[in-house]
């Protein structure tokens, strides 16, 4: 190892560190930060994104990224570090009209891996990747079963709505973050949610939803609504990347986002601009067109639109 005082004697290496311990991931990390120099050398835009053990490649070439893909497998090989290709997907998009998934075919070591199609999804760090990617209501439907253990349960009724804004609402966040349910999908939890919490308060169905939804300090239930939270997130993601502290991402982001307004008013947009896009601006040039694809900058503009932020 190498110190400030120069290097250390050379440290054998009689014991390992198991999975878990405190130590491992540093291990990890330090182990292959030289793959992830490698890749992204004398590369101007950014070639690889790493999380633990989670690796994305990125190229503008499907040889280019073929290259990439076997120069990786050869450099983790190196460390006696291995990729699974059935846990590996590969998505080639074509920038051209018709705009869309190509089937390119990539291999990992002599073995091909999975290209995704329109409307195929491959789950990175939680959140599905694709083009067109299709609806999932996995951790929906597991927090409409949580919500359907608390309101069977044999809880008070004040503990049964503070288990429901314990354990319920919180299990929706990242869905929400991620933007991967509309409106019309959050407001059908909201109206699920709605029922049991009558139910568990013994009020009508016909009960003003005002109560529920209303503040404690004035007499209400104080229930977040899943509707209204899942547009405050779409906002906080699209800020949160373009104020993140990594200049690399803010920079890339400003970048995306200055080229979604310059498709749409059609010339180089100023700040203000900006501001009046995510704002949900439907004055002047912007009435002229539409979004084509959806992204991260159209969901929060449509939830900037909808709280009218």
């Amino acid at each position: 190892m190498l110190t400030e005082e120069g290097p250390t004697p050379p440290i054998q290496l009689l014991n390992g560190v198991k999975l878990g311990r405190p130590l491992s991931g540093i291990l990890f990390n330090l182990s292959i930060d030289k793959v992830l120099q490698t890749i992204q050398e004398n590369r101007e835009q950014r070639a690889i994104l790493a999380f633990a053990d989670d690796i994305v490649l990125l190229e503008n070439d499907d040889e280019d990224l073929q290259e990439m893909i076997s120069t990786t497998a050869h450099k983790l090989g190196a460390l006696y570090l291995s990729l699974n290709p059935q846990k590996c997907s590969t998505l080639h998009l074509s920038g051209r009209v018709p705009t869309g998934s190509v089937p390119t075919k990539f291999q990992l070591e002599g073995t091909e891996i999975q290209a995704l199609s329109d409307g195929d999804s491959y789950t990175c760090l939680g959140k599905p990747v694709g083009f067109f990617v299709q609806k999932n209501f996995k951790t929906v439907n597991q927090a409409l079963t949580i919500l359907e253990k608390i309101s069977t349960s044999h809880l008070t009724q004040w503990q049964k709505l503070d288990a429901q804004k314990t354990f319920f609402f919180p299990t929706l966040s990242f869905s929400m973050l991620t933007g991967q349910l509309g409106k019309t999908d959050w407001s059908e939890v909201d109206v699920a949610a709605r029922k049991k919490i009558k139910s568990i308060l013994s009020l009508p169905t016909s009960a003003s939803n005002h109560y529920i939804y209303g503040n404690r300090k004035l007499g209400g239930c104080g229930v977040p609504s899943a509707a209204e939270d899942s547009y405050f997130y779409l906002v906080d993601s699209a800020f949160k990347v373009l104020t993140s502290r990594d200049e690399d991402v803010s920079f890339e982001a400003l970048g995306h986002l200055t080229r979604r307004v310059t498709f749409r008013i059609g010339r180089q947009p100023s700040d203000g601009d900006l501001g009046a896009y995510m704002s949900g601006s439907m004055e002047g040039e912007y009435a002229e067109t539409t979004n084509q694809l959806s992204n991260t900058w159209t969901l929060a503009r449509k939830a900037s639109t909808r709280q009218q932020v």
